[in-house]
């Protein structure tokens, strides 16, 4: 469904309701600038995979470990002595 930005402004709890069952598409001026759509749990397990991803990058590039069971002791070492 493609609604105009003032339907949106003007009407945002309905099209927050049908936005459960289809995409809302926003125009503004005739060209589509958004998308409104439903968000489900599905959609939080996969942010947070990807949060998880992002911090497992960074902890490898610090400590050169890459598996979660390698960070267990060097992680705990630098924690409790504060050296790294």
């Amino acid at each position: 469904m493609k609604v105009t930005s003032t339907e949106i402004k003007n009407g945002f709890g309905k099209y927050l309701r049908l936005c459960s069952t289809e995409p809302i598409y926003i125009t503004k001026n005739g060209k589509t600038i958004a998308k409104l759509l439903n968000h489900s749990e599905q959609d939080d397990i996969i942010e947070e995979s990807v949060n998880l991803r992002k911090v497992l990058t960074l902890m490898r590039d610090i400590t050169g470990i890459i598996s979660l069971r390698g960070l267990r002791k060097p992680w705990r070492h630098m924690i409790w002595t504060g050296s790294g």
